[in-house]
């Protein structure tokens, strides 16, 4: 497997608690875009993980991708979600990531 395949292994389900949004790539929550999130949420739940990295000295994980299914999540009750952790990758590769952009 490459190094950028993906790993089914790296999904994880957590307690929504335990995830926290970026410092960097903050999302406008009063929009169409996430209201039509929230909508798919209610109608066919969290299909797809929410990306995440670990921070050294933080047992949280920081998310890389998917803030508006994360905040859509917590704002409909969800307590767990899935996460597809990246591991401990530095800021500037999350801001970087395929994911994120």
């Amino acid at each position: 497997m490459h190094s950028k395949d993906f790993d089914p292994s790296k999904i994880l389900k957590v307690s929504i608690d335990k995830v926290e949004p970026n410092d960097y790539n903050p999302k406008k929550k009063e929009t169409d875009e996430y209201k039509k999130v929230v909508e798919s949420l209610k109608l066919n739940g969290l299909k797809q993980p929410i990306f995440v990295r670990q921070v050294e000295g933080n047992d949280n994980f920081v998310i890389v991708d998917g803030e508006q299914r994360y905040t859509a999540a917590k704002e409909l009750g969800y307590t767990e979600v899935y996460v597809y952790n990246l591991g401990f990758i530095s800021e500037e590769e999350a801001r970087n990531h395929p994911q994120s952009n």
